[in-house]
């Protein structure tokens, strides 16, 4: 009798749960990649972003498409990073991911759609999945990915997100008032502002100068040449526009200052600065980033995603950053 209710129950919560299909296939460059995102009305992280994964791709990397559906439409979607350690033990990583197409679905069926992605998995195997979803650290989102079956391996990362949806005034309003202050010290030394992107040769002594900071201040990043490879990356998937804008501060000839930002459906990352001595006497990255900020409005894209904050060694930075009006955000961790 217990068997023929447990069976009833079973039927019944397999009639009442959702109905999903899962897509996996390895990244392809030949494929037909949407190239805008899953969802305009929010944020797309660069690791989210099919420039992203050609561009790991091309460095040796093991990306894969994961789209989950709900009665074929689709839910949820990620490029995942595949790695085997030891031959046997497989790790399948969301780095920023995965993304909703639909960020106000009802937190019932976002959970069962994680449930679903979980069960793709097995622990048991040694077939790992982990993710670092692009959702703020706190307790409802918590809440949600507990009631997934995830459980948090890492806290989350802080990061700061511009938004450049809004007029040019209102943007320079939101400034910290000793930023602004800087800005206008640096706007009226008369820098040629050069703005690139196109060709290497625009950025390239730029990278240079990144080896040598990296060197300096001893911290690691993406190798330079992911640069030349996101570039190629674009032009591979047919990207309308250069997906790369430089930008430079020249004074009597000399390049003095310069930042590179990666353009990713509607949003960019401010990927690197580099500010030389004569420039931060003169405050010249602000107008670099101001600078940066004002292309990209032009350009239509929605968010500026400023990097990590770190509160240590390079809590300059942060300061710096912080200081263009955005709020930081803590994200949620990583979790399997």
């Amino acid at each position: 009798m217990q068997g023929i209710i447990y069976f009833l129950r079973k039927m019944m919560r397999d009639m009442s749960s959702p109905s999903f299909q899962i897509e996996r296939q390895p990244f392809l460059l030949a494929a037909n990649h949407q190239l805008t995102p899953v969802n305009s009305n929010k944020p797309l992280p660069l690791q989210q972003h099919a420039f992203y994964a050609a561009a790991m791709q091309a460095f040796g990397a093991n990306i894969e498409e994961i789209i989950v559906k709900q009665d074929s439409e689709p839910v949820l979607k990620g490029y995942f990073l595949h790695r085997t350690f030891m031959r046997f033990v497989h790790v399948t990583s969301a780095l920023r991911g995965p993304l909703w197409h639909d960020d106000a679905a009802p937190e019932s069926l976002k959970i069962e759609t994680l449930k679903f992605l979980k069960k793709q998995f097995s622990n048991w195997r040694w077939n790992f999945l982990s993710i670092m979803p692009e959702l703020h650290d706190d307790a409802l989102n918590k809440k949600l990915l507990r009631s997934a079956g995830f459980h948090r391996i890492m806290t989350g990362a802080s990061t700061v997100w511009l938004d450049l949806g809004q007029t040019e005034n209102a943007f320079r309003q939101k400034l910290d008032g000793n930023w602004r202050n800087q800005l206008k010290k640096a706007e009226k030394e008369n820098l040629s502002i050069s703005i690139g992107g196109a060709k290497a040769k625009h950025y390239n002594w730029l990278l240079e100068r990144e080896k040598d900071q990296r060197q300096n201040r001893n911290y690691l990043a993406l190798p330079t040449g992911f640069i030349e490879a996101y570039a190629e990356a674009g032009k591979l998937l047919n990207a309308k526009d250069p997906n790369i804008i430089s930008v430079t501060a020249i004074e009597n000839g000399n390049k003095i200052a310069g930042a590179l930002f990666l353009i990713h459906g509607n949003s960019a990352t401010y990927h690197i600065g580099w500010a030389g001595e004569r420039a931060r006497t003169i405050n010249a990255q602000n107008q670099v980033l101001y600078s940066g900020a004002q292309t990209l409005m032009e350009r239509g894209i929605q968010w500026l995603d400023l990097g990590g904050l770190d509160t240590g060694p390079q809590a300059g930075i942060a300061r710096f950053k912080l200081g263009m009006g955005a709020t930081p955000i803590i994200l949620a961790g990583t979790y399997i």
